[in-house]
């Protein structure tokens, strides 16, 4: 299956040093980030991908994945490192799994 089949457009590089990006309109969110994800490590100087979802101007949601060189991600990392913690408890969660108590007590999955 070749990009244009999956709906995914890929962005070229915005300047030097930029890295390229993947836009796909929502479909199931394993597939889709998983695809983003592959692609972007196919590139030599990605060491992480940084995917968010937003509304375009069709009114359509679309994942939009970036890959992140070394000089990029330490920059992330020190902004997240800056941060106030919250407070708030979150849920324990892995990956799109969270575990959400219920009103009674009992964990749900």
């Amino acid at each position: 299956m070749n990009d244009q089949e999956e709906g995914v457009q890929a962005a070229p590089p915005s300047g030097e040093g930029a890295m390229p990006r993947w836009i796909t309109s929502l479909a199931p969110v394993e597939h889709q980030i998983g695809h983003h994800l592959l692609e972007a490590l196919r590139h030599e100087s990605t060491i992480a991908v940084l995917t968010t979802v937003i509304q375009g101007e069709d009114g359509v949601q679309h994942a939009v994945s970036f890959g992140l060189n070394s000089a990029q991600f330490e920059k992330i990392r020190g902004a997240l490192g800056m941060a106030a913690p919250s407070g708030d408890e979150r849920a324990p969660c892995v990956g799109f799994h969270c575990l959400v108590n219920s009103e009674a007590g009992e964990p749900k999955a």
